[in-house]
């Protein structure tokens, strides 16, 4: 075994949840990953109930994504008998080439939020060991609950995986899982155009999008919404009076996420013209431009909010959000337009049209 090993990160476009950054984190530092990656991401869903919101595409913690065939998923329990010390698995499997995506309890973990302060079940992914130092290098969220990378001692990972306190019933964190770009299927990944288009069209019309179907395409719950409905459903809380109760909690994550959307949708923009996938006319990508500043603008009015329960805060952001769900229609259905007058139904098998 060698002294230490790095494997290559970096920080993605989506930062919102652990379940996708830490496998994105990867996936970015491939070319071709990043076809896959810019055909996915585009859909949104919501717990209407909970107001969970997320991407509506598989997630490599319940689906195998393609790039990264060939993962391995071991028990917690099978790691613990036959491998006494975590310290030295990790450190066999990033000689091996693969990253460790792990639950460990985050009292134990310096800079988290709830470091010594309350048992807390969370993922970090290993990446990278030093036996000079004895430490690990490890990704995931810090201070100020924001995605970034760390060193951690090698004494302080063996707790925090042994000392997580587990589920009555098994879940996902019961898993470990090990991963690596697969070197044959990362090639095959190609950017599709037309599916692309086609989670545009469901956003714009508020469906769902069926990425998966047949014998794998899973029970859609209650009260799921979808694409621009979740616009509606964000507006609820602003209206009632509880919420200016600063015992009344609210979750932030959704109109973080929100704006992280029309972040990754920009992104996707410049990089379909780049590589010369399909570009929008000016018109469109200054568009789509604003209707990220506008939801960077909710984002901020939201912040505020927060400090100051203020109700006159919590109408402009109802405000807001009735104005940037009509922006966000308008500018991809121009999107759309535009596909359907190019006559481009490229979905990875054929030649580019630039």
């Amino acid at each position: 075994m060698s002294p230490g090993k790095m494997l290559p990160i970096v920080v993605p476009d989506i930062v919102s949840y652990a379940h996708l950054t830490c496998f994105l984190s990867v996936m970015y530092t491939d070319p071709q990953s990043l076809k896959w990656v810019y055909s996915n991401y585009v859909q949104l869903h919501m717990d209407a109930e909970s107001m969970f919101t997320d991407y509506l595409t598989p997630g490599p913690e319940q689906h195998m994504i393609p790039c990264l065939h060939g993962s391995q998923r071991v028990n917690r329990e099978t790691i613990v008998r036959f491998s006494p010390s975590f310290v030295d698995f990790v450190r066999f499997q990033i000689d091996n080439g693969y990253y460790c995506w792990t639950y460990v309890n985050e009292y134990y973990v310096p800079n988290t939020f709830a470091f010594e302060n309350q048992s807390f079940t969370h993922p970090l992914m290993v990446y990278g060991y030093d036996d000079t130092e004895q430490k690990f290098s490890v990704a995931g969220f810090f201070a100020q609950r924001k995605y970034g990378m760390r060193e951690l001692p090698y004494e302080t990972l063996e707790k925090a995986f042994k000392e997580v306190e587990q589920p009555s019933q098994s879940t996902e964190q019961d898993t470990v899982i090990l991963f690596k770009l697969h070197e044959k299927k990362r090639a095959e990944c190609e950017f599709r155009l037309a599916w692309v288009m086609e989670q545009l069209s469901d956003y714009l019309h508020a469906r769902r999008s069926g990425y998966l179907k047949g014998a794998l395409a899973p029970n859609v719950p209650q009260g799921r919404v979808y694409g621009l409905g979740i616009y509606d459903v964000l507006r609820v809380p602003f209206t009632k009076e509880e919420l200016l109760s600063d015992s009344q909690g609210i979750d932030h994550r959704p109109l973080y996420v929100l704006w992280e959307h029309k972040k990754m949708m920009n992104r996707r923009i410049a990089y379909m013209a780049e590589q010369g996938y399909f570009s929008f006319s000016d018109a469109v990508v200054e568009g789509y431009r604003k209707v990220e500043q506008e939801a960077l603008s909710v984002w901020n009015l939201f912040l505020k909010f927060l400090m100051t329960r203020d109700a006159r805060l919590a109408r402009q952001i109802v405000e807001r959000l009735e104005a940037l769900k009509e922006n966000d229609a308008l500018a991809i259905a121009r999107m759309l337009d535009e596909y359907e007058a190019s006559n481009i139904k490229w979905d990875g098998n054929e030649e580019r049209t630039h």
